[in-house]
């Protein structure tokens, strides 16, 4: 069944396009060859599976300007294949199913649609999303405090596609490797995704945890993974769930990464557990590379769950973390938080309440007026919003500190993440400064006893000195 890209609700009112560019905010304009619009089928999940999304969504080449104030800011030119223009698909899984799709942007030649002034940001791929509730705009800025490796770059925007006006959209960084302004990933590592939609992509690397979700390429494209680097990423994924099972993850995963990431969405109070985006990274194809946490994406589930964990902090690998006879990842969450709880809340508020008084807020307000005008919606004020979002950081903060915990003292030592500190673990020190083993082959952060940095001979001493003791 082929969907319209866009349907107006029957009580709609008209929206002149000179109502949008007086608006105050960026109007994105694209104009498709043909005035083709974009169409795709509605795929559902197989049985043990979860969701609705689409397949065989069309990509329709297209020609598209940034302007603001009547100034063209970025043009990209009509569409010739590889060297101007773009092709714009409906994206998503249950968003696209919406009446407001999101779309994929595929320029043809690299550029920054967010016209920041230099090349290092310049990407082929960008998206348009629905934020309405402007719960992408707190999630993002929550990722950002809480010191994930990266965070996507935004504006909103008003679309007109091909003459009309389609509504108010933030226009946003995907999720890509991209050295300069995206993912730090060598071009030999990897971004997969623990993903349940899962069943909708060609090519996937098994997940032995559970069976409704496993592992999807972000990169390389999953039409570009070659047979050896998919055997090698399934090894990699198998040794990562291993070692979570048996408590040895420290030589594998980034546990900093990890703890970030989840105190994040703990913050954010994340309702689907399945539906919330979790992309890993391995930066390149050597031993040394651990798997780390990328960013957080999804958050139109976010502030859900008052009195209650975010919906992952019980699930997958997450789930199995907390519960690890391996405390490490439980510390480091616990450090974390108390690392941070003095000072995101109070930067929260504080960006809240600018924001609600900034220029920026006033455009949005006026978009979001013309939008729900032409989908004959009721508006909530944008002041409201962002009052529920001072309130929900207020009580959250509350909350999550009367209930995260101190664990269970864990003991420096450990070097081979067993679980248990003792005489094996001393002889992984002596191998590894003997040249016996590889780095990865034992914890560096619990070998290193004397906490200087590096493990050397004083922390041969210091070990024998604390089991003696």
């Amino acid at each position: 069944m082929l969907l319209p890209l866009f349907a107006a609700a029957s009580d709609a009112e008209e929206v002149s396009l000179q109502e949008v560019y007086d608006a105050g905010l960026p109007v994105v304009s694209i104009t498709t060859v043909d005035g083709e619009e974009p169409t795709f089928e509605v795929a559902k999940a197989p049985e043990g599976c979860v969701g609705l999304s689409i397949k065989n969504a069309t990509k329709v080449p297209a020609r598209l300007t940034v302007s603001l104030n009547g100034t063209i800011l970025y043009d990209s030119g009509d569409y010739e294949k590889d060297a101007s223009g773009l092709t714009v698909k409906v994206r998503g899984n249950t968003s696209a199913i919406q009446k407001k799709k999101p779309y994929k942007l595929k320029l043809q030649k690299k550029a920054d649609l967010l016209c920041r002034g230099s090349k290092n940001y310049a990407d082929k791929n960008w998206a348009l999303i629905n934020d309405e509730m402007l719960q992408t705009m707190v999630g993002l800025k929550v990722n950002e405090l809480v010191g994930l490796q990266w965070t996507p770059a935004y504006m909103y925007v008003n679309l007109v596609f091909n003459g009309e006006y389609r509504g108010l959209y933030m226009l946003v960084e995907t999720v890509e490797r991209n050295t300069d302004c995206r993912l730090n990933v060598d071009k030999s590592g990897y971004i997969f995704e623990y993903d349940a939609y899962w069943w909708n992509e060609p090519i996937k690397i098994d997940s032995k945890f559970y069976s409704s979700m496993q592992y999807t390429y972000k990169y390389p494209d999953s039409d570009k993974v070659t047979e050896e680097q998919h055997a090698y990423i399934s090894d990699v994924v198998k040794a990562f769930e291993t070692s979570i099972a048996k408590g040895t993850y420290g030589s594998y995963i980034d546990v900093n990464s990890f703890a970030t990431w989840m105190v994040g969405h703990d913050i954010l109070g994340c309702k689907d557990a399945a539906g919330s985006n979790i992309f890993l990274t391995k930066y390149d194809n050597t031993p040394d590379s651990k798997i780390m946490m990328g960013n957080m994406w999804d958050f139109d589930s976010g502030f859900m769950t008052e009195g209650d964990w975010d919906g992952m902090h019980k699930q997958w690998f997450f789930g199995k973390l907390f519960k690890n006879v391996n405390l490490r990842f439980a510390r480091a969450y616990y450090s974390k938080w108390n690392e941070l709880k003095s000072t995101i809340f109070s930067q929260m508020d504080t960006y809240l309440a600018d924001y609600v008084k900034s220029e920026a807020c006033k455009a949005f307000e006026k978009s979001l007026a013309l939008d729900r005008k032409a989908r004959g919606k009721e508006m909530s004020s944008v002041a409201d919003m962002i009052d529920g979002f001072r309130q929900w950081f207020a009580s959250r903060k509350t909350w999550l500190d009367e209930n995260i915990t101190q664990p269970e003292v864990w003991l420096l030592g450990d070097a081979n993440c067993d679980g248990t500190v003792n005489q094996n673990d001393l002889d992984a020190i002596v191998d590894y400064l003997m040249g016996r083993t590889q780095k990865s082959a034992f914890d560096m952060d619990n070998a290193d006893m004397n906490r200087d940095g590096g493990v050397d001979v004083a922390d041969v001493v210091e070990f024998i000195s604390q089991k003696d003791s």
